[in-house]
């Protein structure tokens, strides 16, 4: 709360499946924060609709770059942010050198672009309200899980 990081909730019929937050720097960059999808939930697609609509709301505030800091043993975390385009890089702002960290950054396109599409997904994203990322179940195509 202290750094003022909007924070969402992904829900899978109404229960809360996944979350991830953005703090913004401006309009320099959005870090990707606290991202996370409940285990049982993984490999359904909620980590790259969350990637997607922090995305977009970044891109709403006139962001058109993503960055991360990740631990090097989140292999599922760093396979996803790699399929989606993100490139490493050196450590970024207040971060230092870690054998433990990786860090990564990715450009979306500017204001009235949708942020997912370039992505590999076919710019599935999410359009819920800030508080409820939901879809409409696991059978579900990618275009037809985000509401």
């Amino acid at each position: 709360l202290a750094e003022a990081v909007p924070f969402f909730v992904l829900r899978d019929d109404g229960t809360p499946a996944g979350c991830g937050g953005i703090q913004l720097f401006g309009t320099a960059y959005g870090e990707l924060k606290r991202m996370y999808v409940r285990p049982q939930l993984r490999g359904r697609g909620f980590g790259t609709l969350l990637v997607h609509h922090l995305a977009g709301y970044a891109q709403a505030q006139g962001v058109t770059l993503l960055r991360l800091e990740t631990g090097i043993h989140q292999h599922a975390a760093i396979g996803l942010y790699e399929r989606l385009g993100f490139a490493r890089i050196p450590p970024f702002g207040a971060y230092t050198a870690d054998p433990l960290s990786v860090f990564y950054e990715k450009s979306i396109p500017g204001p009235g672009r949708p942020a997912g599409a370039d992505q590999a997904s076919g710019g599935t994203r999410c359009r819920a309200g800030p508080r409820d990322r939901s879809r409409t179940g696991p059978a579900a195509p990618p275009a037809a899980r985000a509401r």
